[in-house]
């Protein structure tokens, strides 16, 4: 089933009311739309994690290049200060 198919039957699923269908019918129903709000949770964690990968990796290439930059001869008292700050997004 295509991501475009598996969505419209979900369309479908949330036209559903529930109380209308027998007890069979509505247990499936029930497991199906359970199953598919902790995929929703799951993605939304997911969502969560990627963006904080991207925000970290953002913060180790701006470090990266300050290291790039720095004359470490002259600088060298404060170059752990500013390392921590950069990384830590300051």
């Amino acid at each position: 089933m295509s991501i475009e198919e598996a969505n419209k039957v979900l369309e479908e699923l949330y036209a559903v009311r529930p109380e209308m269908l027998n007890d069979k019918a509505k247990r499936l129903f029930e497991a199906i739309m359970t199953i598919c709000d902790d995929r929703d949770k799951g993605n939304d964690i997911i969502d969560k994690l990627i963006n904080e990968i991207t925000i970290k990796d953002a913060r180790i290439d701006n470090a990266i290049k300050y290291i790039e930059q720095v004359d470490w001869h002259e600088n060298d008292v404060y170059i752990g200060e500013d390392l921590l700050d950069i990384l830590k997004g300051e």
